[in-house]
């Protein structure tokens, strides 16, 4: 083989690799297109309100990073995700509020109630709590309605995560303040 032949070779390998990537980047893009059409969907049919705006109708102005949160604690971005069940799971920020002490859970299953989501943390005492003053039967729930006027509403604990999160004037943002377990008149930002 001459060195001609040896180059075209190398070239019609090279387009043929050329090819397969852009083949796979196609399919990955797809299928990325594709996850974010059923979570918008899922969005949109819950009634999910978003701060800033997300448009549900056009995947193109949709980026991931307009869901993900990070927090000290996670050491990553944790955002929500659909299972096969088509159920929404959504990280959860639990705030003390008198004691500047916080829970984050990375998986809340929208079909839970809070008492479901929020008993291990009713179980026992934390370091910070050793009189255990956050029980189940002494605590009051609150979620942000309006985080850039600190507008709360109390929540029940037989509230399933959905129901409160497709409350019509519950608004999710990336400083969303989840469940509060405190008294209103505690709670500061």
């Amino acid at each position: 083989m001459n060195r001609l032949e040896v180059l075209r070779m190398e070239a019609v390998q090279m387009a043929l690799v050329e090819e397969r990537d852009t083949r796979r980047a196609k399919n990955v893009a797809l299928k990325e297109d594709l996850a974010k059409k059923r979570l918008l969907a899922a969005f949109k049919a819950r009634n999910l309100q978003f701060e800033p705006k997300i448009h549900f109708d056009d995947v193109s102005l949709f980026e991931w990073s307009q869901i993900e949160v990070l927090l000290p604690q996670t050491k990553s971005h944790v955002r929500v995700f659909m299972d096969d069940e088509n159920v929404l799971h959504w990280p959860l920020l639990v705030q003390y509020p008198e004691r500047g002490q916080t829970d984050f859970f990375t998986e809340c299953c929208e079909l839970n109630t809070l008492e479901e989501l929020l008993h291990p943390l009713f179980q026992s005492a934390s370091s910070w709590d050793p009189n255990h003053d956050f029980r189940q039967q002494n605590v009051r729930l609150f979620v942000t309605l309006d985080s850039s006027i600190c507008e709360l509403s109390e929540v029940l604990l037989s509230d399933t995560l959905r129901e409160v999160l497709s409350t019509q004037r519950c608004t999710r943002s990336k400083e969303w303040r989840g469940i509060s377990k405190d008294s209103i008149h505690g709670y500061s930002r």
